[in-house]
């Protein structure tokens, strides 16, 4: 494989088809250990399935169709399945058609072949304000621009992003202090990125797992493609290797700390 390539068509689908077994696979090992929630909530809520594998939209618009036969189908094979591999083939093999279709469809769009169209500052993204968080935290997220590279394999590449976001989002929003929540809060490569404050508040390791990836984007490769160490990881230990962990700390902090990066002080 020539990694120096963005992934094919081909390479993309097989990747869609991964995640959408670790999904099932996953849902079922979850509600296992949490039968008070549906099996249909679990797919839905706790899994890549509906946002990232199929790109159903989390509304009831013009995909509610599909949206509600799958989960239909979940829900009767759920109880008949006997165990967690049952479930999974039995639902990939009702799901892997329409699977197909929107691997086709959304691949020139994908993970690791074009950034969504949103993000701002190349692999990071700043959102405005919001209700939920003070007014001068600067919430932000993390994608990859280098791909089929590793986000780390330039190390000038992150610092000077988080630059950027830091100028562009002071001078249009007033923040103040850097903010997200990500799985990459518990990576190696990750912290080194950051200043003391910012360990300091890392929160504790959360066992809670939503749909969004950042929880689930360690299971995704640089190019865009099914992560197998760690799908192994989910499949053998029923959970994802790293948690997502929330910290804070402020733009002057991470500047210093940045500055301090290129020195090499």
């Amino acid at each position: 494989m020539d990694n120096t390539q963005k992934k094919t068509p081909a390479e993309h689908k097989a990747y869609i088809r991964s995640l959408t077994r670790i999904s099932f696979f996953f849902a079922y090992q979850w509600h296992a250990k949490h039968p008070d929630e549906t099996m249909g909530a679990v797919v839905r809520n706790r899994t890549p399935l509906f946002h990232h594998a199929l790109g159903l939209l989390r509304n009831e618009g013009e995909e509610h169709g599909e949206w509600q036969r799958l989960l239909e189908k979940v829900r009767t094979v759920a109880e008949k399945a006997k165990d967690a591999a049952e479930f999974e083939e039995i639902m990939f093999a009702f799901v892997t058609p329409f699977a197909d279709s929107r691997a086709d469809r959304f691949y020139p769009q994908s993970v690791g072949v074009a950034l969504p169209k949103d993000w701002n500052v190349r692999s990071l993204k700043y959102d405005p304000p919001k209700d939920s968080l003070p007014a001068t935290y600067c919430t932000f997220h993390i994608a990859n621009a280098l791909a089929p590279r590793s986000i780390f394999d330039d190390p000038e590449h992150l610092p000077l992003c988080f630059l950027e976001l830091m100028d562009r989002s002071e001078a249009e929003f007033g923040y103040d202090m850097l903010y997200t929540s990500t799985w990459l809060n518990d990576h190696p490569k990750w912290l080194p990125l950051f200043p003391r404050e910012w360990h300091d508040n890392l929160s504790p390791r959360s066992g809670d797992v939503s749909w969004t990836f950042g929880h689930w984007g360690q299971l995704v490769n640089a190019r865009g493609e099914f992560n197998e160490k760690m799908g192994r990881y989910v499949r053998e230990h029923g959970e994802l290797k790293y948690k997502p962990r929330k910290s804070h700390c402020s733009f002057q902090s991470m500047r210093e700390h940045l500055a301090d990066l290129a020195s090499g002080a």
